[in-house]
């Protein structure tokens, strides 16, 4: 299937902020956006080569920022027009799938056509990761294209994202080492980064009872049996940084 260009990009935790500010159906200028929102969209372009359009999907998140408290599952979208470096204008995205659980402190990271939520926390306690995959899936062995590449293109977002829904996406191997720790995955405030490989490193964090992490995970969103690999630990356990 070939896709125009378009680029995917991921804000977790904004979902709210975005549902409050943007209609479905309404094609608008960018000053009609919060100025905070604004903001972390061009924080999130930073020195990229913009194409003319890209589709930003705002993930969870909280109804009450400064309590952390109306944890939520919903996914808003938008799809950006640029002229030059700026922003120029937007037009909301509806009916984009639920997360599973609702989280914030969590990751997003696009690799391909599949989106992978890492970690978070509930009310009450730390949360697994989810995966969306959008559209049809690839066939085994099949590598998808790195984030950024020809992706998704506005006519079809909505039409591949109705048969899409988020799945657990527990970090587990087929065989793992002994000295392995395995667990379900859950953390929170740990980072993540899709590499060139299409891969995503997940990078540190707070586990099940807030004790910082060294430990990272890879995940290749093209495998065929969906599971993660350890990676090489850090020096020091971390969490709330970037990579």
């Amino acid at each position: 299937m070939d896709w125009p260009h378009c680029s995917l990009w991921l804000l977790p935790n904004l979902a709210f902020a975005l549902s409050q500010h943007a209609r479905a159906g309404v094609d608008s200028p960018a000053h009609m956006l919060p100025h905070e929102l604004v903001g972390e969209i061009l924080r999130l372009v930073g020195a990229r080569e913009l194409t003319h359009q890209a589709v930003l999907m705002c993930i969870g998140g909280v109804t009450d920022p400064s309590l952390h408290r109306g944890h939520l599952a919903s996914v808003e979208g938008l799809l950006l027009a640029f002229a030059g470096s700026s922003l120029e204008r937007y037009h909301a995205i509806r009916g984009l799938p639920p997360l599973l659980r609702p989280r914030t402190f969590h990751t997003a990271s696009a690799s391909g056509r599949s989106v992978l939520v890492v970690g978070g926390r509930s009310a009450s306690h730390a949360l697994a990761p989810e995966l969306l995959r959008v559209g049809a899936q690839c066939r085994a062995g099949e590598r998808e294209p790195p984030a950024g590449s020809a992706l998704l293109g506005w006519n079809d977002v909505e039409h591949h994202l109705r048969g899409s829904a988020w799945r657990p996406c527990p970090m587990l191997e087929v065989e793992p080492e002994p000295e392995a720790a395995l667990s379900s995955g859950a953390r929170e405030r740990a980072s993540a980064v899709t590499l060139s490989d299409g891969c995503i490193l997940v990078m540190g964090g707070l586990g099940e009872k807030l004790e910082a992490l060294a430990n990272c995970w890879l995940y290749d969103p093209a495998s065929t049996d969906g599971t993660w690999r350890a990676a090489a630990a850090m020096s020091d356990a971390r969490c709330d940084f970037g990579a």
